[in-house]
C-alpha cells in the first residue's frame, strides 16, 4: 500500500530558504514512493484549520516552518484526535528552539530525510486550557517578543531581531501576581517570567535545564522566576538562571505532569513562540506521549 504524506510549508517563515529547496524535497519523498500532497500555507492558522479537517487521509505529515507552524500540525493533530500519524519536521524559522532538541536544521535535506524516517518516538505535548503547544508555554519578561517581532524584520536579522526588539520592552517590566499549584504544593509570589517547558532550549538559550528535560516522560519542566525588587536581587536572579542554581531563593524550579495559575490579571501567554491568549485562570496538562514524531 503506498504511504500518503502531507507536505505543509510555510513559505515566509525564517529567511524563506524553504522556497529554494521545494523541488528537491518533492523529487527526494517521489523516489521513496510516497504519494505527496502539498499545503503551502496562507495565513496563520491555516495549517491547524487543514490538519483537523484532512489528518485521517494522511499515513504523514512533514512540517517545513518555524516552531509556530509545527504548533498548529499538533494543534490539529489533537483536534482531530489523531493520535496516529507520524509527524516530521524540516525547521526553517527564525530560531528553531524545539528543533536543536534532536540536532535538526543544520541540513534542509537531511531534515527532509529525517522527517520520513522510521525512527520514532511517542512524544509529550501540552494543552493550555484549550490551546496545544509542543515545548514551551511562557509568560512574563520578553515572553512575548517572538510573537510581536515582524515576520518582515526575523526574516532579515533571525534570532537577533527577536533580541533587538525585546529591548524595547525593557521599561514595561511589571511583576504578576500569582498563585500557582502544582501536586500538593501551592507557590504564591510575583513573578518575572515563568516557562512550562518540554524542551532544553527556549528562546535561544540552550542547555536550559543541563541534560535534566525529557521530552517523553509525561513531565514538564517548570521555571519561575521571581521579580527581582533590588539590584541586588536582579543579579541573583541572573546568577542563579545562568548557573542553573534551583536552590536560588529567586528561583523555583520543579517537574510536575499539570499545575494550575490564577492571578487578579489576565496574564499573557506565549506558545511555542506565538501568540497563546490571556487568562486569569489557567491549567495546564501534559500529553503524555501524544505525538508520534520522526527522528
Amino acid at each position: 500500500m503506498t504511504t500518503r504524506l502531507l507536505f505543509i510549508v510555510n513559505p515566509v517563515s525564517g529567511k524563506k530558504t524553504i522556497t529554494d529547496y521545494m523541488i528537491d524535497i518533492l523529487n527526494l519523498y517521489c523516489k521513496e514512493g510516497l504519494e505527496v500532497s502539498v499545503l503551502i500555507t496562507q495565513y496563520q492558522g491555516h495549517a491547524a484549520e487543514y490538519v483537523k479537517t484532512n489528518s485521517q487521509r494522511f499515513d504523514r505529515i512533514v512540517c517545513a516552518g518555524g516552531d509556530g507552524t509545527i504548533n498548529e500540525v499538533v494543534s490539529g493533530l489533537r483536534e482531530a484526535c489523531d493520535y496516529r500519524t507520524l509527524l516530521g519536521y524540516i525547521p526553517c524559522g527564525s530560531t528553531n528552539d524545539f528543533a536543536s532538541n534532536f540536532g535538526l536544521g543544520g541540513d534542509v535535506m537531511e531534515s527532509a530525510r529525517r522527517a520520513i524516517s522510521d525512527n520514532v518516538i511517542n512524544l509529550d505535548s501540552g494543552v493550555l486550557n484549550d490551546h496545544s503547544f509542543l515545548y514551551t508555554a511562557a509568560f512574563g519578561m520578553f515572553t512575548d517578543v517572538t510573537y510581536s517581532t515582524p515576520q518582515s524584520f526575523k526574516n532579515v536579522l533571525g534570532h537577533q531581531a527577536y533580541v533587538v526588539n525585546a529591548l524595547n520592552h525593557l521599561a514595561s517590566i511589571k511583576p504578576i501576581k500569582a498563585v500557582v499549584a502544582y501536586d500538593d504544593q501551592i507557590i504564591e509570589d510575583e513573578f518575572l517570567v515563568g516557562l512550562i517547558t518540554n524542551s532544553e532550549r527556549v528562546a535561544g538559550f540552550s542547555n536550559l535545564y543541563n541534560g535534566e528535560a525529557d521530552l517523553t516522560d509525561g513531565l514538564f519542566e517548570v521555571l519561575l522566576i521571581r521579580y527581582p525588587k533590588s539590584v541586588l536581587e536582579i543579579n541573583e536572579a541572573l546568577t542563579g538562571f545562568v548557573m542553573k542554581n534551583w536552590d536560588s531563593k529567586m528561583l523555583y524550579y520543579f517537574k510536575t505532569k499539570r499545575l494550575k495559575i490564577w492571578s487578579d490579571e489576565k496574564i499573557k501567554w506565549t506558545l511555542d513562540g506565538e501568540y497563546g491568549g490571556e487568562y486569569s485562570v489557567t491549567a495546564i496538562n501534559n500529553r503524555h506521549g501524544s505525538v508520534r514524531f520522526c527522528i
